[in-house]
Protein backbone atom coordinates (compact mmCIF):
# COMPACT_ATOMS: atom_id res chain seq x y z
CA UNK A 1 0.00 0.00 0.00
CA UNK A 2 2.81 2.41 0.87
CA UNK A 3 4.54 1.70 -2.46
CA UNK A 4 1.31 2.33 -4.38
CA UNK A 5 0.74 5.67 -2.64
CA UNK A 6 4.34 6.68 -3.20
CA UNK A 7 4.15 5.84 -6.91
CA UNK A 8 0.89 7.79 -7.27
CA UNK A 9 2.36 10.86 -5.60
CA UNK A 10 5.56 10.60 -7.63
CA UNK A 11 3.52 10.28 -10.83
CA UNK A 12 1.44 13.34 -9.94
CA UNK A 13 4.60 15.32 -9.19
CA UNK A 14 6.13 14.24 -12.52
CA UNK A 15 3.00 15.27 -14.40
CA UNK A 16 2.92 18.62 -12.62
CA UNK A 17 6.55 19.26 -13.65
CA UNK A 18 5.81 18.39 -17.30
CA UNK A 19 2.96 20.87 -17.50
CA UNK A 20 3.78 24.39 -18.69
CA UNK A 21 1.38 26.09 -16.28
CA UNK A 22 2.35 25.92 -12.61
CA UNK A 23 -0.10 24.26 -10.20
CA UNK A 24 -2.29 22.79 -12.92
CA UNK A 25 -2.74 19.24 -14.09
CA UNK A 26 -3.55 18.01 -17.59
CA UNK A 27 -7.23 17.93 -18.46
CA UNK A 28 -7.49 14.15 -18.33
CA UNK A 29 -6.59 13.76 -14.63
CA UNK A 30 -9.17 13.73 -11.86
CA UNK A 31 -8.59 13.84 -8.13
CA UNK A 32 -10.66 11.64 -5.85
CA UNK A 33 -11.97 14.01 -3.19
CA UNK A 34 -13.01 11.06 -1.04
CA UNK A 35 -9.33 10.26 -0.46
CA UNK A 36 -7.65 13.66 -0.58
CA UNK A 37 -8.10 16.49 1.94
CA UNK A 38 -10.09 14.21 4.27
CA UNK A 39 -9.77 16.65 7.16
CA UNK A 40 -11.91 19.18 5.27
CA UNK A 41 -15.68 19.19 4.78
CA UNK A 42 -16.70 17.70 1.45
CA UNK A 43 -17.45 20.99 -0.34
CA UNK A 44 -14.11 22.45 0.78
CA UNK A 45 -12.37 19.45 -0.77
CA UNK A 46 -13.71 20.51 -4.15
CA UNK A 47 -12.32 24.00 -3.59
CA UNK A 48 -8.97 22.49 -2.59
CA UNK A 49 -8.93 20.41 -5.78
CA UNK A 50 -9.57 23.56 -7.82
CA UNK A 51 -6.84 25.41 -5.90
CA UNK A 52 -4.44 22.55 -6.67
CA UNK A 53 -5.17 22.96 -10.39
CA UNK A 54 -7.42 19.97 -11.02
CA UNK A 55 -10.20 20.44 -13.56
CA UNK A 56 -11.96 17.15 -12.74
CA UNK A 57 -12.97 15.47 -9.48
CA UNK A 58 -14.46 12.14 -8.61
CA UNK A 59 -16.27 10.86 -5.56
CA UNK A 60 -17.88 7.56 -4.77
CA UNK A 61 -21.23 7.52 -3.02
CA UNK A 62 -23.73 10.22 -3.81
CA UNK A 63 -25.89 9.29 -0.83
CA UNK A 64 -25.60 11.72 2.05
CA UNK A 65 -24.09 14.48 -0.09
CA UNK A 66 -25.71 17.76 -1.05
CA UNK A 67 -25.69 17.34 -4.83
CA UNK A 68 -27.03 20.87 -5.41
CA UNK A 69 -24.20 22.39 -3.36
CA UNK A 70 -21.65 20.20 -5.16
CA UNK A 71 -23.03 21.32 -8.55
CA UNK A 72 -22.94 24.97 -7.46
CA UNK A 73 -19.32 24.81 -6.30
CA UNK A 74 -18.29 22.87 -9.41
CA UNK A 75 -19.92 25.51 -11.63
CA UNK A 76 -18.30 28.36 -9.71
CA UNK A 77 -14.84 26.79 -9.80
CA UNK A 78 -15.14 25.34 -13.34
CA UNK A 79 -14.72 21.76 -12.08
CA UNK A 80 -16.30 18.71 -13.71
CA UNK A 81 -17.25 15.47 -11.99
CA UNK A 82 -15.66 12.42 -13.62
CA UNK A 83 -15.93 8.66 -13.11
CA UNK A 84 -18.92 8.99 -10.78
CA UNK A 85 -21.01 6.57 -12.79
CA UNK A 86 -18.11 4.24 -13.58
CA UNK A 87 -17.46 3.36 -9.94
CA UNK A 88 -21.15 2.72 -9.36
CA UNK A 89 -21.26 0.60 -12.51
CA UNK A 90 -18.28 -1.51 -11.43
CA UNK A 91 -19.60 -1.98 -7.90
CA UNK A 92 -23.05 -2.96 -9.15
CA UNK A 93 -21.68 -5.53 -11.55
CA UNK A 94 -19.31 -6.91 -8.94
CA UNK A 95 -22.32 -7.41 -6.67
CA UNK A 96 -24.01 -9.49 -9.39
CA UNK A 97 -21.23 -12.08 -8.97
CA UNK A 98 -22.47 -12.66 -5.42
CA UNK A 99 -25.86 -13.95 -6.47
CA UNK A 100 -28.84 -13.51 -8.74
CA UNK A 101 -30.63 -11.37 -6.16
CA UNK A 102 -28.11 -8.57 -6.82
CA UNK A 103 -28.76 -8.41 -10.57
CA UNK A 104 -31.64 -5.96 -10.08
CA UNK A 105 -29.20 -3.65 -8.30
CA UNK A 106 -27.52 -3.05 -11.67
CA UNK A 107 -30.73 -1.82 -13.33
CA UNK A 108 -30.53 1.86 -12.28
CA UNK A 109 -26.90 2.24 -13.28
CA UNK A 110 -27.56 0.61 -16.63
CA UNK A 111 -30.55 2.87 -17.23
CA UNK A 112 -28.55 6.00 -16.40
CA UNK A 113 -25.59 4.79 -18.45
CA UNK A 114 -27.81 4.01 -21.44
CA UNK A 115 -29.54 7.37 -21.12
CA UNK A 116 -26.20 9.18 -20.99
CA UNK A 117 -24.93 7.21 -23.98
CA UNK A 118 -28.05 7.96 -26.01
CA UNK A 119 -27.88 11.65 -25.09
CA UNK A 120 -24.23 11.97 -26.04
CA UNK A 121 -24.79 10.02 -29.25
CA UNK A 122 -27.76 12.23 -30.12
CA UNK A 123 -25.75 15.39 -29.46
CA UNK A 124 -22.73 14.34 -31.55
CA UNK A 125 -24.85 12.91 -34.37
CA UNK A 126 -27.01 16.04 -34.53
CA UNK A 127 -23.95 18.28 -34.71
CA UNK A 128 -22.40 16.08 -37.38
CA UNK A 129 -25.56 16.00 -39.51
CA UNK A 130 -25.94 19.79 -39.17
CA UNK A 131 -22.35 20.36 -40.22
CA UNK A 132 -21.94 17.78 -42.97
CA UNK A 133 -25.40 17.53 -44.49
CA UNK A 134 -26.39 21.12 -43.72
CA UNK A 135 -29.88 20.16 -42.56
CA UNK A 136 -32.13 22.26 -40.37
CA UNK A 137 -31.18 21.72 -36.71
CA UNK A 138 -34.72 20.82 -35.64
CA UNK A 139 -35.11 18.34 -38.50
CA UNK A 140 -31.70 16.78 -37.85
CA UNK A 141 -32.20 16.44 -34.09
CA UNK A 142 -35.71 14.98 -34.54
CA UNK A 143 -34.48 12.45 -37.12
CA UNK A 144 -31.55 11.32 -34.96
CA UNK A 145 -33.88 11.01 -31.97
CA UNK A 146 -36.29 8.81 -33.93
CA UNK A 147 -33.46 6.60 -35.17
CA UNK A 148 -32.15 6.13 -31.63
CA UNK A 149 -35.64 5.33 -30.34
CA UNK A 150 -36.10 2.75 -33.11
CA UNK A 151 -33.01 1.01 -31.76
CA UNK A 152 -34.79 0.67 -28.42
CA UNK A 153 -37.81 -1.27 -29.71
CA UNK A 154 -36.21 -4.73 -29.62
CA UNK A 155 -34.68 -4.40 -26.11
CA UNK A 156 -37.98 -3.12 -24.71
CA UNK A 157 -39.91 -5.99 -26.35
CA UNK A 158 -37.38 -8.47 -24.96
CA UNK A 159 -37.80 -6.97 -21.49
CA UNK A 160 -41.56 -7.31 -21.66
CA UNK A 161 -41.27 -10.88 -22.94
CA UNK A 162 -38.94 -11.94 -20.13
CA UNK A 163 -41.05 -10.14 -17.50
CA UNK A 164 -44.30 -11.78 -18.56
CA UNK A 165 -42.93 -15.29 -19.18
Amino acid sequence: MFITKTLCIAGAMFIAQQNSEPNTFPENYAVNVEMWWRQLPFIERINSAADAGFKHIEFWPWQGKDIDAIAKVCDERNIEVAIFLTIWFIASFYATTKGVRFVLQATPVLAIGLGAFMGITWDYATKWVNKELKLNKLLASSTIFLILMLLMIQPIQAGYASAYS
